[in-house]
């Protein structure tokens, strides 16, 4: 290297631009041709898909049902429930994949060296912080037009409601980025206290003053109790605190560790070939926390197989706090959509009852990580007496009780002590449970699936394999909209429990092609 060279070295930017020419030579990279017809395909979606779907969308959402919702006076704190929400999950998310990851060889070549980050991480950290401030402006517009449709709200109303929802997402990205900067259990507390403060704020609205969740349901255009001087400031400090949030963006890139950045950037490598190869349950066992706590626990306890089933289910569960109490939480929040969906109008309940039932599918997986093991020793060999069926039953315990409860819980928030929505969602919460096991048994990828099927717009073996993977997902879904659409309690449980019974036939054929 000339002695120039090592007196002046290079500026940041020349090294890191000389670093993304070197990249960039390669044969797999993206040329400009590339580039360009990527932007042309997606104007043209834009023009052809989005926009007609987004009117679609505004029709759909001008029902006497939705606008009800959306202009009653508790409208603007349930905006800023959603706002606290939404930060206090972008704080988690930064623990799984935050915004200022990139591939690992950049993370190893650029990242890792002496540059500062704030420099090497700035480009995927403005692109992921584009991509969500330009989300929330679009809800913000989409229901924007919706009230202007129906209510003649005024467009300068309806341009601060999108403005403070840019400034949301600008608000939700430093969230992001401070959840990739902390460790998991400060990343955890963040989350707790900000949803703490959600809570207060939905049960005392008058503290909304003080917090940027509360000058976000400020900007709702609805008639409310929240004073009209606060309505007028409400703007120009979230707008400030958004801003005063940007400005700690530099400190806080530098700040983040290289070996949190590289394991990162290698999980998502991994997870997502294994997607790309059809293996969903692969992609996302890379997310799976390793369990930490717990190790001197005893699990072999109880002199009953129900009793030590139970015991062992549930001490594997609780080595991951963390997502234990998650799915806990999530599972309360799915009894109450379900309860909500089933009690609902015909418009939304369905669509809230499958909402429920998706997100309750989800939230099982950390109580049954026993289907698991049952499947796996279904293509073994009888061991201690337990046959299949037995360890299927004896694993399904422990979900089946803790669906029951949870959902229950969140149910009587809803409904109350009515039996007949308190029915039907215990009946699907079982219901989730079958499907849970059922999915256990689908085994890998059948090749068949892999076979191109043409059609006039193109191979269409992938939208196959995309259904083969998310079928649990489907299926709950459906029958949870079925249940809310039966005339009576009577009809809603046949229809879960047809559902039931054809998730058992199907979980016993897979068994038998194992």
């Amino acid at each position: 290297m000339p002695e120039a060279a090592l007196l002046h070295p290079p500026d940041p930017a020349r090294r890191l631009a000389a670093v993304r020419a070197v990249h960039g030579g390669r044969g797999d990279a993206r040329s400009t041709g590339d580039v360009a017809y990527v932007v042309y395909a997606t104007v043209l979606v834009l023009a052809i898909v989005v926009a007609p779907l987004v009117r679609g969308l505004v029709i759909g959402l001008s029902g006497p049902e939705v606008l009800g919702v959306l202009t009653a006076p508790s409208a603007a704190r349930g905006v800023g429930v959603v706002v606290g929400l939404l930060l206090a999950a972008c704080v988690l998310l930064g623990q799984v994949r935050g915004p200022a990851l990139t591939s690992p060889f950049f993370t190893v070549a650029v990242a890792g060296t002496d540059l500062p980050r704030s420099v090497t991480l700035r480009r995927p950290f403005c692109t992921a912080t584009a991509l969500l401030v330009t989300s929330s402006a679009l809800v913000a517009a989409v229901l924007a037009w919706v009230l202007h449709d129906a209510t003649g709200l005024p467009s300068s109303s309806a341009g601060a409601l999108v403005l403070g929802a840019s400034a949301v997402g600008l608000l939700a990205a430093v969230a992001w980025l401070l959840g990739q900067r902390l460790s998991p259990a400060r990343a955890s507390g963040l989350a707790g206290i900000l949803a703490v403060v959600t809570g207060l704020h939905a049960v005392v609205p008058t503290i909304g003053i003080l917090v940027p969740t509360g000058w976000a349901g400020a900007l709702w255009p609805v008639e409310s109790s929240i004073p009209s001087w606060a309505e007028t400031a409400a703007l120009p400090a979230l707008v400030a605190a958004a801003l005063l949030a940007v400005a700690a963006v530099p400190r806080l890139l530098d700040a983040l560790g290289g070996v949190e950045l590289l394991a990162q950037a290698r999980r998502w490598e991994t997870a997502g070939t294994s997607a790309s190869a059809g293996d969903l349950s692969g992609a996302l066992g890379q997310f799976r926390p390793p369990p930490r706590t717990g190790r001197a626990w005893w699990a072999v306890r109880g002199r009953s197989s129900v009793g030590r089933f139970v015991v062992r289910d549930l001490v594997g569960a609780l080595r991951t706090p963390a997502r234990a109490a998650g799915g806990a939480l999530v599972l309360v929040l799915a009894g109450t959509l379900l309860a909500t969906g089933l009690e609902g109008p015909e418009l939304l309940g369905p669509v809230v009852a499958a909402v429920g039932a998706v997100v309750g599918y989800l939230a099982l997986g950390v109580v049954a990580d026993g289907f698991r093991h049952a499947a796996e020793a279904a293509s073994a060999p009888t061991l201690y007496r337990y046959g299949t069926g037995s360890l299927f039953a004896l694993h399904g315990l422990l979900p089946t009780a803790c669906a029951l409860l949870l959902t229950g819980a969140g149910t009587a928030v809803v409904a109350g002590p009515d039996l007949a929505i308190g029915s039907a969602v215990a009946a699907l919460a079982c219901f989730l449970v079958l499907v849970r096991a059922r999915d256990s048994a689908k085994g890998p990828l059948p090749p068949q699936l892999l076979t191109p099927v043409s059609t006039p717009a193109g191979d269409a073996s992938g939208v196959a394999i995309v259904v083969w993977q998310a079928d649990a997902l489907i299926v709950s879904a459906l029958v949870a909209a079925a249940a809310s659409t039966a005339p009576d309690t009577p009809a809603r449980l046949l229809v879960v429990a047809l559902g039931g019974l054809g998730a058992v036939l199907s979980a016993r054929a897979r068994l038998r092609r194992t």
